[in-house]
């Protein structure tokens, strides 16, 4: 147990002395450089900032329904179900009950990123029609 203990405190001592040498490197950095490194250290590459941003929200049917127009500008969406019964959703095509992503009812939410984003449409549909889905999307 002594041992485990001691290990512990090793490790929490070299974490303390890393993140004190990373500060003091970084503040003697300018807001450029710090922000270049930071980019292609931990992102790999350069960033993508919203500019701008589009609150909205669409009454899904029981037949396909554009909620979110296509937008090759699109660098972020979030959509969620703010109704009381399931949403599925897709990018592009006709959405189909029960096929696609699935929304869960109040609040199910899917999030696009850098990762998994897509500048199609986004149609969902519902069982029993008049179901909200809200969305912000950034560009």
């Amino acid at each position: 147990m002594k041992k485990f203990i001691s290990k512990i405190s090793f490790i929490v001592i070299a974490f303390l002395a890393v993140v004190s040498i990373t500060s003091a490197i970084t503040m003697e950095l300018s807001e450029k450089e710090a922000k270049s490194i930071f980019q292609e250290e931990m992102l790999g590459g350069e960033i993508n900032l919203i500019e701008e941003e589009t609150t909205s929200s669409a009454s899904v049917g029981t037949t396909t329904t554009e909620i979110v127009a296509s937008n090759a500008a699109r660098k972020y969406l979030v959509l969620t179900n703010d109704s009381d019964e399931v949403v599925y959703i897709t990018f592009g095509d006709d959405a189909v009950l029960n096929k696609g992503i699935r929304l869960n009812a109040s609040g199910g939410a899917y999030e696009m990123l850098s990762e998994n984003l897509s500048f199609k449409a986004i149609n969902g549909i519902s069982t029993s029609g008049s179901k909200v889905v809200t969305f912000v999307e950034g560009y």
